[in-house]
């Protein structure tokens, strides 16, 4: 077996895992076809060129492309050319898809028209995508006209909200609090949630801890707080998937990553206690 060979046989055994059909025309479509135009920078190939695999919605549209390259060839390489692809399909269908770029070993995962680029364990699912591009589309403005003070109103409190939420306004992806122990740091990711899951920003959270008590704690304060919405602590492999808030420790959800099949973009939100 080739070395193109054996590099495609990776892809497809993890599009598979990710709940894509390789053989099925209506879900991927390998080499996609991508007529080219005058904004084609110099150095590329100007013939007909094609994408690795597109993958597509419900509704027939592409919502993502994979770039493959060589596994001696960095993955950052391909940048440019994967994105003139979307820039490409996006004047045909409206909007521009999400890019993968990968040499079989390694993935990363780009929404080239709202933030960085990132390495990736695996592919998101479709339901992943579809709710990534829900949430570009509806433009979300993050905003604490929604906090309740009854939750979190301490002036400290509300002023690590609202440094969260700008910086996910400006497209950062993580954050860093550091709080004192007795300063309310659980009741402050509660009332955090509650702008998130309210503002329809995310749809699923799971808050880790390090020990079963304080995860068992966390719940409770959850539903305490938040009890119109839907919650489970996560201690065995068969956990619904139907939930708001998820709370577990580190320990079980290593474990159960290495035994479960959960997608890339399950959880949009993860709070590491």
């Amino acid at each position: 077996m080739n070395e193109a060979q054996t590099r495609k046989n990776l892809i497809d055994d993890e599009l598979k895992i990710a709940g894509w059909d390789i053989k099925d025309y209506s879900q991927v479509i390998e080499e996609y076809q991508i007529d080219l135009d005058d904004t084609l920078p110099p150095y590329f190939d100007r013939t007909k060129r094609f994408v690795d695999y597109a993958l597509k919605n419900k509704a027939g549209d592409i919502i993502a492309i994979v770039e493959a390259k060589r596994e001696a060839k960095a993955v950052e390489s391909a940048k440019t050319q994967a994105q003139y692809y979307a820039k490409r399909i996006k004047n045909t269908q409206g909007f521009a898809p999400f890019i993968y770029i990968t040499n079989g070993l390694e993935i990363e995962f780009w929404d080239s028209e709202h933030y960085p680029i990132r390495k990736v364990l695996s592919y998101h699912s479709l339901e992943d995508l579809e709710t990534y591009r829900k949430r570009n589309d509806n433009a979300i403005k993050l905003s604490c006209e929604l906090l309740d003070k009854n939750i979190a109103g301490r002036y400290y409190q509300i002023n690590a909200i609202t440094k969260t939420l700008e910086a996910f306004n400006n497209k950062q992806r993580s954050t860093l609090w550091v709080m004192a122990t007795g300063t309310g740091k659980t009741r402050t990711i509660i009332s955090l949630v509650d702008i998130l899951l309210r503002q329809g920003y995310i749809k699923r959270v799971l808050f880790l801890a390090d020990r079963r008590e304080l995860a068992r704690q966390a719940l409770d304060n959850f539903k305490d707080h938040l009890p119109n919405q839907s919650r489970q602590r996560i201690e065995t492999q068969t956990f619904e998937k139907d939930k708001r808030i998820y709370v577990s420790t580190y320990q079980t959800m290593m474990s159960l990553l290495k035994n479960v099949d959960i997608s890339q973009g399950f959880f949009d939100l993860i709070i590491a206690d």
